[in-house]
């Protein structure tokens, strides 16, 4: 079985910017049709580069968590753990 047949488990990452890339590679397979013209339209992103900027190194903005909470579909528990790793991630 492909490793992304199924969705990512947020809580075996360390690193949100892998989790993001996996997730990313899992819409592609869940959705043969995914288009980021599509995520920009229904996730609230303001820009089609927004996710892969993030991806390549961008930082996340506290203003964006929600919307990738949202995207990644993840409940409480995940979002909080989520928040955690972008939090350790940027921090200084």
């Amino acid at each position: 079985m492909n490793r992304l047949s199924q969705k990512p488990d947020i809580f075996t990452y360390y690193d949100f910017r892998l989790y993001l890339s996996d997730i990313l590679c899992w819409m592609r397979k869940k959705d043969p049709e995914f288009t980021f013209r599509k995520l920009t339209e229904t996730s609230g992103l303001k820009s089609r580069s927004h996710f892969i900027d993030i991806i390549n190194g961008r930082k996340l903005t506290k203003k964006f968590l929600p919307v990738y909470q949202k995207i990644c579909e993840l409940n409480e528990r995940e979002a909080r753990y989520f928040r955690a790793l972008v939090h350790y991630d940027q921090s200084s």
